[in-house]
């Protein structure tokens, strides 16, 4: 979602796609239907997800570096 957020600031210059790309980011720090933090600070990496139960336990290396990913986007833009 950050990366399609800023792909679409970039190919319309609309400021409202760069508060989405944080609005999108922020889902791995508590903003999100479960208040879980996906990130995890402690070991930098993050849980694979939310379930129906809540935050799923795994921590695979695909969700670490998704965070990453979106990271790095927003750094470039100076938004992280």
């Amino acid at each position: 979602m950050v990366e399609a957020a800023l792909k679409a600031l970039n190919s319309t210059g609309d400021e409202r796609y760069r508060k989405t790309a944080q609005i999108a980011f922020e889902w791995y720090h508590g903003r999100n239907t479960r208040d879980a933090l996906i990130y995890n600070p402690n070991t930098s990496t993050c849980y694979d997800g939310i379930t129906p139960e809540g935050l799923n336990q795994n921590q695979g290396a695909e969700a670490t570096l998704s965070y990453y990913l979106a990271y790095l986007k927003l750094k470039e833009k100076n938004l992280a």
